[in-house]
């Protein structure tokens, strides 16, 4: 099974919004060269014409206007995707494992914490004081200070 090459989905969606080859290839900073190349292998993969092209501009076929709703819904799709990792990147969430011997615990970390802790409420610091050395992978520790 081959997957497609869903970039030339999202070219098609954007050659259509544009109304042509070279104003897609102005706003995507593209080659009109490669553009073309990229919706002539496309089409060769559906096989069939999805648009036809002219001086006038383009006129989309019968298959082109059903193909291009589910190019815009993908492309949709994809967009959401990536805001929601982005959204999530930007605030940082989730639980931090610390540990920390006893004098830095008490020196260093009740100054700064609380400060973090109100900088990024969403994050939960568990705070492992010992003395004793950690196997970070086993026990699951994310920082330790020493």
């Amino acid at each position: 099974m081959s997957f497609p090459d869903v970039t030339n989905y999202y070219l098609f969606a954007q050659v259509i919004a544009s109304g042509s080859i070279s104003a897609a290839s102005r706003d995507l900073s593209l080659p009109k060269s490669t553009i073309s190349r990229k919706m002539t292998q496309l089409e060769d993969e559906q096989g069939t014409r999805l648009f036809h092209r002219s001086r006038s501009g383009l006129k989309l076929t019968d298959v082109g206007r059903e193909f291009l709703v589910h190019c815009e819904r993908l492309v949709s799709a994809a967009e959401s995707a990536q805001q929601v990792t982005q959204r999530l990147l930007d605030k940082p969430r989730g639980k931090v494992e610390v540990s920390a011997p006893y004098a830095i615990s008490q020196s260093l970390l009740v100054q700064v914490l609380p400060e973090f802790m109100s900088l990024y409420p969403e994050v939960e610091i568990q705070l492992v004081v010992t003395n004793r050395p950690v196997n970070l992978v086993e026990e699951g520790i994310d920082v330790a200070l020493r």
